[in-house]
């Protein structure tokens, strides 16, 4: 079941950053396999992978970026010095 778990409302930034409102948070986003591990070392084993999954997500959407904030530059740079020729 997803978003199982309360959320408190807060006034402010620095409330969004406490834990009281961090751990639901994240428990929400947890997949089913997690939810239901039936012993520590399966919950432990699917959280490990879990963190890992989306480390690695957000690590290739940023270096997608990168790559592609490098690439426009580079052919920027080849207009701007081939319209000057």
């Amino acid at each position: 079941m997803r978003n199982s778990l309360d959320v408190p409302r807060t006034l402010n930034r620095t409330g969004d950053l406490a834990f009281s409102l961090a751990a639901p948070t994240l428990g929400n986003t947890f997949n089913q396999d997690l939810l239901n591990a039936t012993t520590l070392h399966n919950f432990k084993t699917q959280l490990r992978n879990y963190v890992i999954h989306k480390m690695f997500s957000t690590l290739t959407r940023t270096v997608k970026w990168n790559v592609f904030s490098r690439l426009m530059s580079l052919i920027e740079t080849f207009f701007a010095s081939w319209t000057l020729m």
